[in-house]
């Protein structure tokens, strides 16, 4: 989504400079909250920040890489949104297709790269700002600002895919040969 977007809070200002961090988390937020990010309730919003996130780690120098997946079927609670932690309505979750987005730099991810990971979708009612479109920003707001120290590069910032189900996205990583 654009800057001028006019779902952005366009009251939030800071005339002296101060508070870019915070004004960029806002933004963040504001831009990822804008509708549930799910597969069922908003499949466009959800594809749209997909684009947004990666386009703001590649805009921030980092190498950007998509794993796509397939869950199998689960038994699990359903990601309709309730209010409650109830574990009714149980139902069996059939196979889905989800998106991990990797930002990396200097290299491919290793057996011993640190991730940094935040979810990046939400349950089916909620655009979730709390869950967890705070931390997908804080992911987005790091990216520009992470002071590797000299020699290290291994660490990727991942946003995953399907953490409302009971097989969430998970990253690939080679083995401690290499492979």
């Amino acid at each position: 989504m654009p800057d001028d977007d006019p779902r952005l809070i366009p009251a939030v200002t800071d005339p002296t400079g101060r508070d870019e961090l915070a004004l960029t988390l806002c933004r963040h937020v504001t831009t990822l909250a804008a509708a549930p990010r799910n597969r069922k309730a908003d499949t466009e919003h959800l594809k749209a920040v997909r684009d947004y996130a990666g386009d703001q780690l590649r805009a921030a120098g980092w190498s950007v890489t998509t794993q796509g997946f397939t869950t199998s079927a689960a038994l699990g609670v359903s990601d309709a949104g309730y209010p409650t932690a109830n574990l009714w309505p149980l139902r069996v979750r059939g196979a889905a297709d989800g998106v991990n987005i990797i930002a990396t730099r200097g290299g491919p991810i290793t057996k011993d790269t640190f991730l940094v990971l935040a979810h990046l979708d939400s349950v089916r009612n909620s655009p979730a700002a709390d869950d967890n479109a705070s931390g997908a920003a804080a992911i987005l707001a790091a990216a520009t600002g992470i002071p590797l120290p000299p020699g290290r590069r291994d660490v990727a910032l991942v946003l995953v895919d399907m953490a409302d189900r009971a097989n969430p996205g998970r990253v690939k990583r080679p083995d401690a040969k290499g492979g």
